[in-house]
C-alpha cells in the first residue's frame, strides 16, 4: 500500500509539472530586423536584441558593411515595494552562473501565462509605413497587417490600430490598419505606430520563473516598438529608435524605481566607452583602422535618452537639468553611466542578485571621479560632468566590458504608465575624435527631430513641388532614368550622394530628360539624389541599387 501511495504522489507531481510547463511562457526565440535605412538590427520580443542568441552580433551599419558596432541591448528595470524588497527585471545574455537558459522576460502582455497564448506573441509584426499607404489606396494587406495584435484577448485595444468603424475590434477586413499617421488626424498623445518601418512587439516579467535576477515579479507589461526612417540626412538615416510603454499591472506600489539600457560590444575589437551627460547619451568608439577601399574610417556609436520617465511630482530634483524645478510633466533624463567586465565574481564584474542589478541601476560602483577622489554614478564623462571637472575617459585595457545607462528615481504606483524613448545613432568621419564630435551633432539633428514630431528638418523634407521627379527603374541593376518636370525650360544640376552625405557625383546644365544615370563604381545599397537650379528650387529622392 506504501507503495502505491509513493508511486501515485510521484505521479501528481509529474503531473503538476507538465500542467505547469503548459501553462508558463518560455522566453522569447523569433528574431526580426529592422532594417529599412542604413543599419540592419536583430530585434527579439522579449526585451533583448542586436544578437543571434549564440554569441553573433546583429547591429550592422552601415547595411550590407559585415561590421556590426554592437553586441547585444536590453531594458533593464528595478524598484522598492512596501517592505523594502528589492525588486528587478533585465536581460544580458539570458546567462547567469551556472545557467545558460536565463531570462526575465516572456512573450505577451501578460493577461494570459497559458503556453499557446504566449506562444501567439512570439514574433514581431514588422509594417512598413508604405504598405499601410498601398492599402488604404485598394492594395492587398500584408500577413503582419492582417494578424496585428490589436486587442487584449479580453477585447481590450492592444497594438494601436486605426478602427474604421469605430466597433473597438481589429479587423482588417473592416479597413482597419495598424496606427500610422496617414491623415494626420491622430493626436501626438495616442499610440501610434512611427517611422517607416516599424517592429511592434509585447512582452512581461510574470509569466514564469526569472532566472536572470531571480527577482519576484514586478507586473510589468512593456509594448516595444523599434523604428527607423529612410533620410538624406546621414543622422537619421544611421539611427534606429526604440519606444518602450511600461505598465504597471500589480497592487504594488514600486518605490524608487530605475530604467536602464544596457548594451555590450562585439569582442575581441578593440572599443573605447563613454557618456556625455548633457547629451543623455553613452556611446562607444571603435578603432577599426581606416579601410581605403571600403571609406571606412572609426566611428562612434551612442545611445540617448530621448525622452525619460516623468518624475514624481514636487519631488525637489532638477530630474532635467534644464535648471527649472518639478515644471509640469518634467522627465528625467540620465541619471548614471556604469561599465563593468563580463565575469562573474568581480566587484564591477556580472550581477547575480536583484539588490546587485539594482546598485547597479543605481551607478553605485567603484570607480572614483580621478580629480576629486569622490565616487560617482558617471563614468568616462569626458567634460560633461560639473562634479567631476576633469576630462575623464575610458582608458582601460581591451576587454569584454558592457555599459549601462540609466533613469530614475520615480514611483511607479498600480496602473501608471510610464514611456520611454531611445535612440542609437552611428556617425563616421576621419578619426575617433571627429567620429565622436559628428556623433554629437547628429544628436542634436535626433533630438530636434523627436522634438519636432519625426518631422525631417527644413531643406531635407521639405521639398519643393514646383519640380515634380521620378525614377524608373528603381532599384536599378546597371542604369535608371531619373525624370523632372520642367515646363520653364530651367536647367538644373543633379547631385548622387551616399547615406553619409558625401557626393558621388554630379551632372550640370541638365535641361532635357530623361537622366539616365548609371551604376558605374557605385555598390549596391540606398542612394539619395538631389535636383535643383539657381533660383533654389529643388527636390530630393531615394535610389536603391540592388
Amino acid at each position: 500500500m506504501n507503495t502505491k501511495i509513493i508511486f501515485l504522489i510521484l505521479g501528481l507531481v509529474f503531473l503538476i509539472q507538465e500542467i505547469k510547463a503548459q501553462t508558463n511562457c518560455d522566453e522569447s526565440t523569433a528574431v526580426t530586423e529592422l532594417d529599412i535605412n542604413n543599419v540592419r538590427a536583430g530585434i527579439f520580443p522579449g526585451a533583448d536584441m542586436w544578437w543571434d542568441l549564440v554569441s553573433a552580433p546583429k547591429y550592422e551599419v552601415p547595411k550590407g558593411s559585415g561590421i556590426n558596432r554592437l553586441l547585444a541591448g536590453s531594458l533593464w528595470l528595478g524598484g522598492i515595494d512596501g517592505s523594502g524588497q528589492i525588486m528587478t527585471a533585465a536581460q544580458m545574455f539570458r546567462q547567469t552562473p551556472g545557467n545558460y537558459n536565463a531570462t526575465d522576460f516572456f512573450t505577451g502582455p501578460g493577461d494570459s501565462c497559458a503556453a499557446p497564448y504566449c506562444m501567439q506573441y512570439d514574433r514581431i509584426w514588422k509594417i512598413n509605413r508604405q504598405e499601410v499607404i498601398d492599402f488604404i489606396g485598394g492594395l492587398p494587406a500584408t500577413l503582419d497587417m492582417q494578424q496585428f495584435p490589436g486587442n487584449y484577448s479580453n477585447g481590450n485595444t492592444l497594438a494601436p490600430f486605426v478602427d474604421v468603424n469605430n466597433d473597438g475590434i481589429y479587423n482588417i477586413l473592416d479597413g482597419d490598419y495598424p496606427a500610422f499617421d496617414i491623415a494626420g488626424t491622430i493626436p501626438d498623445s495616442s499610440d501610434q505606430l512611427y517611422g517607416d518601418q516599424s517592429l511592434w512587439f509585447v512582452f512581461n516579467d510574470v509569466c514564469n520563473i526569472k532566472t536572470q535576477t531571480g527577482s519576484s515579479p514586478l507586473g510589468l507589461e512593456i509594448q516595444g516598438q523599434a523604428f527607423a526612417f529612410i533620410s538624406p540626412d546621414p543622422a537619421i538615416n544611421n539611427t534606429t529608435f526604440y519606444r518602450y510603454k511600461i505598465i504597471n499591472n500589480s497592487s504594488i506600489v514600486l518605490n524608487d524605481f530605475y530604467l536602464g539600457f544596457w548594451a555590450g560590444t562585439p569582442v575581441p575589437a578593440d572599443f573605447r566607452r563613454g557618456s556625455h551627460i548633457g547629451n543623455n547619451m553613452a556611446f562607444v568608439l571603435d578603432d577599426y583602422p581606416f579601410e581605403p577601399s571600403s571609406g571606412f574610417y572609426p566611428s562612434a556609436t551612442g545611445i540617448q535618452l530621448l525622452e525619460g520617465p516623468l518624475a514624481d511630482p514636487g519631488d525637489g530634483i532638477d530630474n532635467d537639468r534644464d535648471s527649472i524645478m518639478d515644471e509640469n510633466d518634467e522627465r528625467c533624463g540620465i541619471s548614471s553611466y556604469i561599465v563593468f567586465e563580463n565575469a562573474n565574481g568581480l566587484p564591477m564584474g556580472n550581477p547575480a542578485t536583484p539588490t546587485e542589478y539594482y546598485n547597479y541601476m543605481k551607478g553605485i560602483n567603484t570607480s572614483l571621479c580621478p580629480c576629486t577622489n569622490q565616487p560617482t554614478p558617471f563614468m568616462y564623462p569626458g567634460t560633461s560632468n560639473p562634479d567631476c571637472p576633469c576630462n575623464w575617459e575610458d582608458n582601460a585595457p581591451a576587454g569584454d566590458y558592457f555599459f549601462l545607462l540609466s533613469s530614475g528615481k520615480f514611483t511607479l504606483s498600480p496602473g501608471d504608465i510610464q514611456t520611454i524613448t531611445y535612440a542609437v545613432t552611428w556617425a563616421v568621419d576621419s578619426t575617433a575624435g571627429n567620429s565622436l564630435n559628428t556623433l554629437f551633432a547628429a544628436h542634436d539633428t535626433i533630438q530636434s527631430f523627436f522634438r519636432n514630431g519625426y518631422t525631417l528638418p527644413v531643406g531635407i523634407n521639405d521639398m519643393q513641388h514646383e519640380i515634380k521627379t521620378s525614377v524608373y527603374p528603381n532599384p536599378f541593376s546597371d542604369q535608371t532614368n531619373i525624370y523632372f518636370d520642367n515646363p520653364s525650360g530651367k536647367t538644373f544640376s543633379l547631385i548622387i550622394y551616399d547615406v553619409y552625405g558625401r557626393e558621388l557625383k554630379v551632372m550640370n546644365d541638365l535641361s532635357h530628360q530623361p537622366v539616365i544615370l548609371e551604376k558605374g563604381n557605385m555598390k549596391p545599397g540606398i542612394y539619395f539624389y538631389k535636383i535643383y537650379n539657381h533660383s533654389m528650387n529643388e527636390v530630393s529622392g531615394k535610389l536603391i541599387i540592388r
